[in-house]
């Protein structure tokens, strides 16, 4: 059972807190300037490495969770969407939406992971927006349909004239 915290202890580890930012801010430390320690880059190699790999140690595969988890801690310390999909898809996932919308309605306060670590798991943007994980569907990349043809119809239709020179 885990030890309950006392007031005594909370007050300790609040000062310890304070005190870690202000020497970080008299140091000229801003969180963004922060430099990550060994451990942390140890441990953010390895969830690159399991991502690659699919699975974690020897040969438990990643759960959509440990996907997820990896994914969101990656862009939290600065990765990119595009590098981490170098190293894994997103994955495909069937499901029932009312059952995940649910879940995700749950999990998502506690856990709070960016809406593209539940893409990387297998959750799609309509089963987030129902959830309330995002406020609105992302545009679609890429040209819309036709756009190709509308373009070719208009630059043929409005042409300029061509101005003839007066000698």
């Amino acid at each position: 059972m885990p030890k309950k915290s006392t007031a005594k202890n909370a007050s300790a580890a609040t000062k310890r807190s304070i005190a870690r930012r202000f020497n970080d801010a008299l140091a000229g430390l801003t969180p963004q300037s922060k430099v990550t320690d060994k451990r942390t880059l140890r441990r953010l190699e390895r969830y690159r490495t399991e991502l690659k790999k699919g699975a974690k140690g020897r040969n438990a595969a990643l759960t959509p969770l440990d996907v997820a988890m990896r994914v969101d801690e990656l862009l939290k310390h600065g990765d990119t969407i595009s590098s981490i999909r170098k190293l894994c898809s997103p994955r495909a996932a069937d499901y029932d939406r009312d059952t995940m919308v649910a879940l995700l309605r749950e999990m998502h306060p506690v856990y709070g992971y960016k809406p593209a670590a539940y893409r990387f798991a297998g959750v799609d943007d309509v089963t987030m927006l129902a959830a309330g994980i995002i406020e609105k569907l992302p545009a679609k990349r890429g040209p819309k349909k036709g756009a190709a043809k509308a373009a070719k119809k208009a630059s043929g239709k409005a042409a300029p004239a061509k101005r003839r020179r007066s000698k």
